[in-house]
C-alpha cells in the first residue's frame, strides 16, 4: 500500500471516528436541551399555585380588615372598599373570596398544558442533567484523545468551538486510551 493510501485511510478512519463521537455528543446535547425545557413537576406547579393563592388571600384579609377599621372609627370618606388601593390588593380580595375557583381554573390549565408529561422535580431535573453532562464530558474526553492521537500521527483534526475546556486541558494520562 502506498504512503498516500495509508495516510488517506488513516485520515478517513480518524474523520469517521470523530464524526461518530460528535454525533453522539449532538444526541446528548439534544437530550440536555429537552430536559432543561421540560416543565416542573405537575404536583410542584399545583403546590406553588396553592401557596400563591393562600398568600394573596392573606393580603385580601388585611385589605378588607383595613376598610372595616376605617369605617368603624368613622374616618371621613371611609367605606369598606377604601383600603383597596392597587392591583395587589384586588388580587388579594379576589383570592380571599374565590381562591378555590382560582385554584380549580389553574389546575385545569396545568392539566391541559402538561398533557402526558408529569414534569420533573428540581431534584430529578438536576440528577438527569448531571447524568447527561457526565456522559457528554466522557465523550468529549474520547474526542480529545482521538484528536491528540491523530495529531501525534501527523493528521490534523479540528476541535469543536464548544468543546468543554476541561477536556482540552486534560492531561494525556487522564484521557481514554
Amino acid at each position: 500500500m502506498s504512503a498516500f493510501k495509508k495516510i488517506s485511510a488513516a485520515l478517513t478512519g480518524a474523520h469517521t471516528a470523530l464524526a461518530d463521537l460528535r454525533a453522539e455528543i449532538a444526541v446528548l446535547e439534544d437530550a440536555i436541551h429537552r430536559t432543561e425545557a421540560r416543565p416542573p413537576a405537575k404536583a410542584d406547579a399545583l403546590a406553588k399555585a396553592r401557596a400563591e393563592i393562600a398568600a394573596a388571600a392573606e393580603v385580601g384579609e388585611v385589605v378588607l380588615s383595613r376598610g372595616v377599621s376605617a369605617v368603624r372609627v368613622g374616618l371621613e370618606d371611609a367605606n369598606y372598599l377604601t383600603s383597596i388601593g392597587n392591583v395587589g390588593d384586588v388580587k388579594g380580595v379576589v383570592a380571599l373570596l374565590h381562591g378555590d375557583a382560582m385554584f380549580d381554573a389553574i389546575s385545569g390549565l396545568v392539566d391541559e398544558r402538561w398533557k402526558d408529561d408529569p414534569g420533573l422535580t428540581a431534584a430529578e431535573r438536576e440528577e438527569e442533567l448531571i447524568r447527561l453532562h457526565s456522559q457528554k464530558f466522557t465523550l468529549e474526553l474520547e474526542e480529545e484523545a482521538l484528536i491528540r492521537r491523530s495529531l501525534a500521527a501527523g493528521l490534523r483534526l479540528e476541535r469543536r468551538r464548544d468543546v468543554h475546556p476541561a477536556a482540552v486541558l486534560a492531561r494525556d494520562e487522564d484521557l481514554p486510551q
